[in-house]
């Protein structure tokens, strides 16, 4: 039986996570697109080599401390405040190294532009470190409601920011401004509301305990993001900015649809696992109820929007942007298993098994950077290298169910079975969707009603099935909205 006050954690938090996530990732895929007409491919280019640099330098500030913080039995205000200062000043160091290399790697890609813009995105790497220790702060204490205000507050006024400088002709550089003015008002925001203030003290042992568990994360953070960081280096140097910004807004959509329901796991579930650490049998029935709920939301969304991507291209993107299209619906069906994946990751973490997400890490990104080097060194093929992304989806989720049999006692045919049903639905609505495609309607109405009919059948499959987990959500959410 699940634990009542436990349920009600998952519940609340993951409604404010969900929220959270819905108005931001709402405002900005539209942000996204206003841009993608404004801007052209070459400057989505641009600032996805940037981003590499940034991605990388932010592993090594952010990442692994923030969770030993979440993950301890028992904390101090020590701890927060031996952390925020180990943070600070390594980002600081980082920093320092990116503003260094930034001219080589201009002069790699034959870019000046490249140099300017590393320097001024680099300065987010230091704001977001100490922005990790309040998210966990936050996260400990359960007030998911903060990052609701928070991200909002961040993303409205940077992507108005944004909005406004791409009309004004700066180019590359609204990218820049959104993406910085994003974290700046997120920390500041974020900074006002937790009550949470770090002191100028400093332990070692806090220290040395926080890295023995987040060394493990980071290393294995690292490598995912060198992996995927790697693709977009070698596609930008051999095909060049256009081919390169087709392949990364083909990836941003899917990608920003799971984000909502990756954060929410992420955010929500390391705490609560965490809290019931010494209860194995409790952890994997919180696992499969988080997995179940997961890809209730999630399945739907990325089955049709791979259905409907054609049309949201021609309509929303434009023409321009149809080089995309192939790589949009390969990364809808990659994401699929993100919700299996990352609350699987979570309760690994929550019972200290940080080793575990390293080795599957290693094995993982070993398999990706064969497949790199095939699909661009032999067979010179963007559209390869994105299919091969599936091959490694498939390792990383045989991975994961392993670990979660071995650890858990999560067995093999529960794990495919709360796989498999709630995409039973999800691939029916879709076919649904796609007949009404097929109708001879203008653009317009034809994707309009592509969506509310996608969500009505779906609504009804999930009745028609009796699909356990769609009365759970409505039931809980129902009681919230009561309350």
């Amino acid at each position: 039986m699940e634990n009542n006050t436990l349920v009600k954690k998952v519940t609340g938090g993951m409604f404010w996570t969900f929220a959270e996530r819905f108005f931001a990732q709402s405002i900005t895929a539209i942000v996204a697109i206003v841009l993608a007409r404004v801007l052209s491919p070459e400057d989505y280019g641009i600032i996805s080599i940037v981003m590499v640099l940034i991605s990388i330098g932010d592993i090594f500030a952010t990442n692994g401390i923030g969770n030993a913080l979440v993950q301890k039995k028992e904390i101090h205000s020590i701890d927060y405040d031996s952390a925020f200062h180990l943070n600070v000043t390594v980002s600081v160091i980082i920093y320092a190294i990116i503003f260094l290399v930034a001219p080589y790697v201009s002069a790699f890609y034959n870019m000046e532009i490249l140099t300017p813009v590393i320097r001024v995105m680099g300065i987010r790497i230091p704001i977001a470190a100490a922005n990790s220790v309040q998210q966990a702060y936050v996260r400990r204490k359960m007030k998911f409601k903060f990052f609701f205000f928070a991200t909002l507050g961040g993303t409205v006024i940077s992507g108005i920011a944004g909005v406004v400088s791409a009309y004004l002709g700066m180019g590359v550089w609204a990218l820049v401004i959104q993406y910085l003015a994003n974290v700046i008002i997120d920390t500041c925001v974020l900074f006002l509301l937790n009550g949470w203030r770090p002191a100028f003290r400093f332990s070692s042992v806090s220290a040395k305990e926080s890295f023995a568990f987040g060394w493990k994360l980071l290393v294995s953070e690292l490598i995912a993001t060198f992996g995927n960081k790697l693709k977009i280096l070698l596609v930008g140097y051999s095909f060049g900015t256009a081919d390169l910004a087709y392949y990364e807004q083909g990836n941003r959509y899917p990608s920003l649809l799971t984000t909502n329901v990756n954060v929410a796991i992420n955010q929500v579930m390391l705490p609560v696992f965490s809290q019931s650490q010494d209860d194995l049998v409790q952890m994997k029935n919180m696992l499969r109820r988080t997995i179940q709920i997961g890809f209730f939301f999630l399945g739907p969304i990325l089955i049709g929007f791979a259905v409907v991507s054609d049309n949201f291209v021609r309509l929303l993107l434009t023409e321009k942007w149809m080089g995309c299209l192939p790589y949009m619906k390969i990364f809808c069906i990659y994401f699929l298993t993100r919700p299996m994946e990352a609350a699987t990751a979570q309760a690994l973490q929550a019972v200290g098994r940080t080793d575990l997400g390293l080795y599957k890490m290693v094995i993982v990104n070993v398999m990706a950077l064969i497949c790199l080097a095939v699909a661009i060194l032999y067979f010179h093929s963007v559209f390869l290298l994105a299919c091969s992304s599936l091959l490694t989806m498939t390792v990383s989720m045989v991975i994961n169910m392993h670990f979660a049999y071995k650890i858990l006692n999560y067995r093999i045919l529960e794990q495919l079975r709360d796989l498999i049903i709630p995409i039973v639905p999800s691939v029916m609505m879709g076919g649904v969707v796609g007949a009404i495609g097929c109708v001879d309607l203008p653009l317009g109405i034809t994707f309009c009603v592509q969506i509310m009919i996608g969500i009505i059948s779906y609504i009804t499959f999930a009745w028609i099935f009796n699909y356990e987990c769609s009365t759970y959500v409505y039931r809980h959410f129902r009681n919230m909205v009561k309350k």
